[in-house]
């Protein structure tokens, strides 16, 4: 039962990956719309890549984003609405926790794909604190001792491994993501212990309400965002894009440096994505989990944390 409903969503993305790669042609022989845009952001993470190369897909993408933008303000936004009105900020405080204790699992998964034993055993560690002293995770323990949380993902790992540079895609109903990151679902899929409840109403359910309070944390910014930026669209991948950087030279800076060990790589949300292995949305390079200019916000916090130690 769970293999199958892997591969009911396995089958949606690879309709989502074959639309996108008809589109591609159409993406790169067309004009070079919004260069000045790309090229006055932060979109470009390497001097070596040109625009089209980190948004060939860019003719699709803008469609997928506004179809998701669509979907969020006529169906989600008021079951989230709904959802807060329902359940007050301390409960839903309790159900960030909870589900940010169980995507542990995948992390630490990752930590050990990535041969990053030593954030392997601490992250363990946290889920261990938080699993026995906060009643399953519905309280933080570990944050309060100095063990925060880490975002990994197996699209990290394969960026650990030599995959550094990716074409940016949209995906339908997750939000922002690579093509490395769509790819690393299938694995982080399987990490991921919601995956294994039975029967199917079951898993509906927690999925559901892991989904509801990934929206609640992510559509207040996502609207302020919309609101403030002139492109939402270009906001959104340069914040994206900044975000995966920013995660990518964490997991490199951790397994060469003992020195960055008490560093705490920023929510890999936006991944408005709300599907993501984070309860912060968004990042599908998990991605969500996603999915999400929240990450870069939270990206931000953690650079000033280590400035303030050194």
């Amino acid at each position: 039962m769970n293999v199958g409903r892997f591969f009911l969503c396995l089958s949606g993305l690879s309709i989502c990956i074959f639309a996108s790669s008809q589109l591609s042609g159409c993406a790169s022989n067309s004009p070079q719309k919004n260069t000045a845009n790309l090229n006055n952001s932060s979109d470009n993470l390497s001097p070596n890549l040109s625009p089209n190369s980190v948004d060939p897909y860019e003719k699709y993408n803008r469609k997928v984003f506004q179809f998701n933008m669509d979907l969020n303000k006529a169906i989600l936004k008021p079951v989230v609405n709904t959802y807060n009105s329902i359940l007050p900020m301390t409960a839903r405080n309790g159900v960030r926790n909870f589900y940010g204790n169980i995507m542990m699992v995948p992390t630490i998964g990752n930590d050990a794909l990535q041969a990053n034993f030593k954030f392997m055993w601490r992250d363990l560690f946290r889920l261990t604190v938080n699993s026995t002293m906060g009643f399953f995770g519905l309280v933080d323990v570990a944050s309060n001792i100095g063990f925060g949380p880490r975002t990994q993902s197996f699209g990290l790992t394969l960026s650990k491994w030599g995959i550094h540079q990716s074409p940016y895609v949209m995906v339908p109903f997750l939000g922002p993501s690579t093509v490395r990151g769509t790819f690393g679902f299938v694995p982080d899929y399987f990490m991921n212990p919601v995956s294994y409840i039975t029967p199917t109403w079951s898993y509906v359910g927690v999925r559901g309400l892991q989904l509801l309070q990934n929206a609640s944390d992510v559509l207040p910014q996502e609207e302020m965002m919309m609101q403030m930026s002139v492109d939402p669209y270009v906001a959104v991948r340069s914040a994206y894009l900044q975000n995966r950087a920013y995660l990518q030279k964490q997991i490199m800076d951790e397994s060469s440096s003992d020195e960055d060990s008490d560093m705490r790589p920023g929510d890999q949300g936006f991944n408005n994505n709300l599907v993501n292995n984070n309860p912060t949305p968004l990042d599908s390079d998990s991605d969500s989990s996603a999915n999400n200019p929240l990450d870069m916000e939270a990206s931000l916090d953690a650079e000033q944390d280590q400035d303030g130690s050194n």
